[in-house]
This record gives structure tokens, sequence and C-alpha cells, in this order.
């Protein structure tokens, strides 16, 4: 830093102190040595070729287990902007009747160490923000099953703050009706099983239950195998099940309907894969045939139905229209509309109405009239 090597500089006073600026030193070396620290203070230093450096002192006094000071940490920086920590130990020198006769001090070039711990702060602060900040609930606990950690969106999640329940033991985010079962999930991570995708109940502060989604994984201590913590990381599903369940519903409650419908349905595919028949057309077509292609159920045809108007009802048109059946020599009156998919896709529901006693009844009425002109 300053140009000197060892010999040149043992038994010297501080050669790169000039020698207006001892007093200086001084004063600062009797600050720190009273316990005082100081940043940033700049002073004027000069190398072994007589240039003179400038350079930014910031110190901190060290002290032994006793309490006693037995040196300094400084951060010196050179005109060119790096910066240089150093630490710095002193023992008094006594001569035979015991009066201080001088100082011993080692220097110890720190910057290594220092970088490595501004870059492990730097880190922990990063990790710090991810948790506190992310968008999914995230919680941490021991071995004992005590909260250790809870992030905002933990929060936001059950209306509790951090500090109410930090400290405090797992089950009281469980709702009594599922705390047993989660409780032995939660022995299970202890065990060296980690979540993936599993459910959840989590109770909120006012009482309401809320349905996350949750993975962990556990923290180990330095011989990698001793498990001290938890974490985990949620997604509340709570919506998203509430939807499921309404859909079921509305499934169930359309399938009873159509089952208990005296009509023929189907459902069928862009591909006129049968997708659904109800018992009416089971029972029409002598089988559940369920994948199979519907011109060929039906109607026992190897090519698409020339009269099929899949094309006009996935355009979200209502189609009607009646037809003999050729395979079975009876009428129909046939009703398609679209089914409109969550993914995209689309698919006809067809209804057959077997109109056959009308069509002959209209028939012998037509026959009856002509007989009678």
């Amino acid at each position: 830093m300053f140009g000197w090597k060892e010999k040149e500089v043992t038994g010297r006073f501080l050669p790169y102190v000039p020698e207006g600026k001892k007093s200086e030193h001084h004063a600062l070396r009797n600050r720190v040595l009273s316990g005082e620290g100081f940043h940033n203070v700049e002073a004027l230093r000069q190398k072994k070729d007589g240039s003179d450096i400038y350079i930014s002192i910031s110190t901190v006094p060290l002290k032994d287990s006793t309490g006693r000071i037995s040196g300094i940490m400084t951060l010196r920086q050179k005109k060119d902007g790096s910066d240089i920590y150093i630490s710095i130990s002193t023992v008094p020198l006594k001569d035979s009747t015991g009066r201080i006769s001088g100082i011993m001090s080692v220097n110890v070039d720190i910057t290594e160490r220092k970088r490595t711990e501004e870059e492990l702060r730097n880190t922990r602060d990063y990790l710090d923000k991810l948790f506190n900040y992310a968008n999914a609930p995230i919680i941490v606990w021991d071995t004992e099953e005590r909260i250790t950690r809870f992030n905002h969106a933990f929060e936001h999640m059950t209306d509790f703050s951090a500090d109410e329940v930090i400290g405090k033991e797992l089950p009281i985010l469980f709702p009594e009706s599922s705390r047993d079962k989660s409780l032995g999930k939660i022995q299970r991570t202890l065990s060296d099983e980690y979540w993936k995708s599993v459910e959840i109940p989590i109770l909120r502060k006012d009482g309401d239950v809320r349905i996350a989604l949750w993975n962990s994984a556990n923290i180990y201590a330095k011989d990698g195998v001793t498990v001290i913590a938890t974490i985990a990381q949620g997604q509340d599903i709570t919506e998203r099940k509430l939807a499921e369940e309404s859909l079921r519903r509305s499934e169930e409650k359309y399938r009873t309907m159509m089952e208990s419908m005296n009509d023929a349905v189907y459902i069928s595919s862009k591909e006129s894969r049968i997708e659904y028949m109800n018992p009416r057309m089971i029972s029409m077509v002598g089988r559940d045939a369920t994948g199979e292609l519907c011109h060929k159920t039906i109607y026992d045809s190897d090519e698409k139905c020339s009269w099929c108007l899949f094309d006009q009802v996935r355009r979200g048109k209502h189609a009607e229209y009646e037809l003999a059946n050729p395979k079975n020599n009876r009428y129909y009156y046939i009703m398609s509309s679209p089914i409109f998919h969550s993914g995209g896709s689309i698919s006809k529901l067809t209804i057959l109405r077997d109109i056959t006693e009308i069509k002959t009844m209209e028939e012998q009425l037509q026959t009856f009239k002509g007989s009678e002109t």
C-alpha cells in the first residue's frame, strides 16, 4: 500500500505518517485507545517514493475477553478509491522497571474477510427481502413446532401479524376439525419427509378457513443430517376450491337432469368421439359406447354423417332438424347445441327425441285425407 518492506520500517515510527501529521496520528490513536470509534476521517499519508496518498480512516476499538481494548480495526482508502481493511492489535512494551517504553503493533490485512462478510450480508438481506415480500405465504418452524418466521403474505392470508405468532406453536394456525391431521403431516416432515402439493386448511384470525397447497423443505445443521427447522411455501387455493365445488354441484345437477330425461342424449367431440351418453341413449344403442365414433355407433356409418352440423354448432349456433335413422328405421327430432369448455375446446350436445309414432300418425292422417278426396 505504501511501498516499504518490513526491514525498512522495523524500529522506526510509522514512516507513512508525514512529519507534520504525527500529532494528528497520536490524537486519533488516543481516541481509539480511550474506547472511541470514528468513521471516514480523511488523512494525508506518504508513500516511500515521497508521493502523497489521501486515505479515509474508519476505526473500531477491538476488545479482548476481559473487555480491555487490545487494538483497532480500520478501513483505509487509497487515492484510487480502493478500500483496505486492516485489523491492528497492540500490546504495550515495558522496560525492566515496568515503565511503558513502546508499543508492539500487529497489522493484518482483512480486506478479503470483510468483502466476504459484506457479500454474506448482502445475500442475507436479499434472502430476507425475498422471504418477506414474496407473493406466496411462507412459514418456518423449529423441531418443537414453534413458529420462527412468518412472512407478509402469510399475514395477509391469516390476518395474524408476525409478532402475534412468532414463538407460538403451530396448532394456532389450524382449524380444530383438521388440526390432528395437519399436525400429523408436520410430524412427518421432521422425519425427513417433505411436502409436495399437500392441501392443508389454515385458520384465519376471524375464524374463517382458507385452503392452501403446500410445498416444504427441511433445514439441516452443519452435519447435513440433523433437522433444525422446516420451511413451507403455500398457495392460497380457496377460491379455486370453491369454484371446483360449484362446478361439481352444477355438473351433478345437470347430469341428474340428463339421466332422468326420456329423450336420448349424447355429447361428442369435434373428432366425433362420444364423450357422454345418458341411460336412454345407452338403451337406444344397446351399450355404453363412450369413446366410440358417434356416426358408427348411432347410424352404423363408417363415414361422418353428411347431415352433421358440428361446424355450425362450433360457431355457437343451435340446430334443429328431423331425421330418419336408417339403422333402426325410426324418426327423430334432433336438437344440437355447443358446449364451450374452459380450455377453449367445444363439444356438441345432441338430444334425439323419438317421433316415430307422431310421424306414423301424420302419414296415416295424410292417407285418410287422400282416400276422402
